[in-house]
């Protein structure tokens, strides 16, 4: 052992360039699976915290109703005490919505949203540690609050608190019956505040109503019982009552599927989540990518450690002729390798510690290298040794140990053997840019798809729109507030509406004028004013906007061409459109579809009804270009004029698309990073490749430029063998790139298609980088004075 490891010792130090580039490889491709790991881990461990994770379910809302189909994360209000008084199988069902309060603090009035209201099985389910007070009888009181500590320092400095008290806006005072933990940020949950559920007027108006979606509901499973025998009960007992008699018409259904805890955060793509959730898909494709890059760097280490064989088979002779057997000189080279990855191990971990924030900046998560807290993080670091040992060590170990002590003592080692590994080489060389050239292209499509999505016409204007939120919190002031802010010059129109594109749209059921596709239907809608459609600039292509003073129009509706086709109607102005619970409208104007949704899906349609009372939800203010900064002053000097207390919150409604698709956003950085990364490794294997050929053929080079050869001739012939074998790469990656970014832009219902030039771009590039990476070493070679190349023949 101490004589290979000297051994070791002495040829790194002889290679000193082939060490370098050999370490760096691996040290890059390592740190890429740390961080991925550490990744993967926090993204795994979503909801794992919770002592009966393995038994708590979310029950959501899968149904459809005429032509609209939903899968929302909240379902009727019945659906809880259902699951708690039939089934033996449920040991405890919860209750729980997402909501608001606005908080008197001194002279402010806050808007806090992180706002769950929850019933008292809550903690039966959720692990919620308490500070102080008892969190679960706090919730059977109407004025009960819970603060988490986080809020509880923020509010008073201290967790001490119980018995203190907040007011909410309406002067009503809340009492603070207990301080708990903040929950993880692993947690498909969050919340500042709780509150308990029954206060809610929608749970009292809905307790019997199963066509409403009014609150999220999560069960406990009894130990031992089974999930998917539960569901199929649970959806035999509807099918079998009346509660879902308006779903049960040609084909209309109504379910409830059953989500594991531990799963919402990964495998759940539904709407009315309470924060967004990872993607599963997205994580394996960066596991793998992160699998690409280390077995990229293997290659860097296979292909440079047989391109030096002929250094070795005459040491490999010897050794053999002295005694040595085949498994003794295996393990030396094994041992060589061994202490090469040891050596860029330590070299990764500092790399990926120094990464880490920047890492955690690209992925928007709080992540560490926690290695006293997780005990299977240094198995992971010994189980990359053991992998990447054997992964690039093994081969080159057994063809050394291969040789014939008599061939290569005469010198022939380097026809037959080295003619078997040039091919090797030049199929790893292959493998490793096709595997570059995929990233790259992939990179580029997903860039131009999220380019894409920024600039399409969505058929209203984005731009320049901002957007207040809590317009109710205006109350009666809010004509007083449209007054005051008409008067600035830097605001071109106003509307008020109960929700905005790029937010969540409720829906509920049309009865329309026959001849329809449907006696009744679910349709999206959204209460506005007679502003809104002008604020926004929508297009009209029948009828009318709303109109001012029009006394008719207070029961009318406008419907968009989406709508109209889903209804069958061809011409849709004057017929009646009924809203349940509400009079009978006619429709007045049609609108041309507009994306007022994540582009993910098609336009769906929709209904705007007139408000009848002022103010609703969201402001949508257009201001003049070049006005931003004054629109903005303007606005909230407007509202601290009409509402003093009130909490002042807005955003522009270009940005908000724009979060629509952070986490595509997300993958594009990584993605481009990646293919940085590939492609730098590939040129590192490439360059060290590249110099021992020249080194090889130092002789031929010279003669060569004694003939009369040019520098870029000589140049030209060292790149050309390198050059075919990124070509071949090209044809190889571009379909297998082509394929897998197809299936990826398949989930978007408006997306790019992919063009010639993409492939172009990726393959120059890349054909760019690996001609200067073999040139430098080619014309550092052919300006080599061929007197000294030369002088020992």
């Amino acid at each position: 052992m101490n004589n290979n490891f000297k051994l070791a010792l002495r040829q790194l130090a002889k290679y000193k360039g082939h060490t370098f580039l050999n370490l760096f490889g691996l040290a890059i491709g390592l740190a890429v699976c740390l961080l991925l790991f550490a990744w993967v881990k926090d993204e795994w461990s979503y909801d794992r915290f919770h002592a009966k994770a393995d038994r708590v379910y979310r029950a959501y809302w899968k149904a459809r109703f005429g032509e609209n189909e939903w899968e929302i994360t909240a379902g009727p209000a019945p659906l809880a005490p259902l699951l708690e008084s039939q089934f033996g199988e449920v040991e405890k069902a919860s209750q729980l919505s997402r909501g608001s309060l606005s908080l008197k603090w001194g002279s402010e009035t806050r808007l806090e949203e992180k706002v769950l209201y929850i019933d008292e099985k809550f903690f039966d389910l959720f692990s919620v540690p308490s500070i102080e007070g008892d969190a679960q009888k706090a919730m059977s009181a109407p004025d009960g609050l819970i603060l988490s500590r986080s809020a509880a320092e923020r509010y008073f400095g201290q967790t001490n608190v119980v018995g203190k008290s907040i007011q909410n806006k309406d002067g009503e005072s809340l009492q603070v019956l207990a301080v708990v933990e903040n929950l993880p940020a692993q947690s498909h949950l969050e919340f500042e505040f709780l509150r308990p559920i029954k206060t809610r007027k929608a749970m009292q108006e809905r307790r019997d109503n199963w066509s409403s979606a009014t609150c999220m509901t999560y069960f406990l499973l009894k130990p031992g019982m089974d999930a998917d025998v539960l569901q199929k009960k649970l959806q035999k007992y509807l099918d079998g009552n009346d509660m879902s008699n308006d779903f049960k018409e040609g084909k209309n259904y109504t379910s409830f599927p059953f989500q594991k805890l531990t799963d919402i955060h990964l495998h759940s793509d539904i709407d009315m989540e309470i924060k967004p959730n990872g993607s599963y898909a997205y994580l394996r494709i960066f596991g793998l990518t992160g699998c690409f890059i280390l077995f990229l760097a293997c290659i860097n280490f296979i292909n440079l450690a047989t391109a030096r064989l002929s250094t070795r088979a005459r040491e490999v002779g010897v050794r053999k002729v002295l005694g040595s057997n085949k498994g003794k000189l295996i393990f030396q080279f094994l041992f060589e390798a061994f202490i090469q990855v040891v050596l860029a191990v330590l070299l990764a971990i500092a790399l990926a510690q120094l990464s880490m924030p920047a890492f955690n900046t690209l992925a928007d998560k709080q992540m560490s290298m926690d290695w006293l807290g997780t005990p299977f993080l240094p198995l992971l670091v010994l189980g990359l040794i053991a992998f990447t040992t054997l992964a690039a060590g093994a081969f080159p170990a057994y063809v050394l140990s291969g040789f014939q002590p008599i061939k290569v003592l005469k010198g022939q080692s380097s026809s037959g053997k080295m003619a078997g590994q040039k091919g090797l080489r030049s199929a790893l060389v292959v493998t490793q840019f096709g595997i570059s050239i995929a990233l790259i292209i992939g990179a580029v499509a997903v860039r131009s798809q999220l380019q894409f999505l920024q600039n399409k016409r969505l058929g209203f204007d984005k731009e320049r729109v901002l957007i207040v939120s809590r317009g109710q919190d205006l109350g009666e002031s809010y004509q007083a507030f449209r007054y005051e802010l008409e008067k600035s010059n830097a605001v071109e129109h106003i509307g008020a509406s109960t929700s905005v594109p790029s937010k969540e749209f409720d829906s509920t059921i049309f009865l329309p004028e026959q001849p329809a596709n449907y006696e009744e239907t679910s349709l999206t809608y959204a209460f506005v004013d007679v502003d809104f459609a002008k604020t926004l600039n929508v297009e009209f292509v029948q009828g009318r906007n709303f109109e001012a003073g029009r006394g008719t129009d207070s029961t009318a509706c406008i419907i968009n061409e989406a709508a109209a086709k889903r209804l069958g109607w061809k011409d849709p102005i004057g017929k009646t459109l009924t809203m349940g619970g509400f009079d009978p409208g006619k429709v007045v104007g049609v609108m041309k579809d507009f994306n007022y949704q994540s582009l993910h899906t098609a336009v769906e349609p929709l209904v705007l009804k007139l408000a009848n009372w002022p103010p609703i939800g969201y402001l949508s203010i257009k201001l003049k270009p070049g006005q931003l900064e004054k629109g903005i002053a303007d606005t909230k000097a407007a509202w601290q004029k009409a509402a003093p207390t009130a909490t002042f919150n807005y955003s522009f409604l270009d940005e908000d698309f724009a979060q629509l698709y952070t986490l595509e956003q997300r993958m594009g950085r990584v993605f481009g990073i990646f293919s940085v990364l590939a492609t730098l490794i590939a040129c590192l294997g490439l360059f060290g490749m590249a110099s021992f050929l020249a080194e090889q053929r130092t002789k031929e080079i010279g003669i060569r430029k004694v003939l009369g050869a040019t520098v870029s001739g000589l140049a030209g012939m060292l790149a050309k063998d390198f050059l075919k074998w990124v070509l071949a790469a090209i044809v190889l990656a571009s379909p297998l790139a082509w394929y897998f970014m197809n299936q990826w832009l398949a989930d978007f219902a408006y997306r790019i298609q992919l063009q010639w030039w993409m492939f172009a771009t990726a393959g120059l590039g890349a054909l760019l980088i690996a001609f200067l990476t073999v040139s430098f070493q080619g014309v550092r070679a052919a300006l080599a004075n061929p007197v000294k190349s030369l002088r020992s023949e």
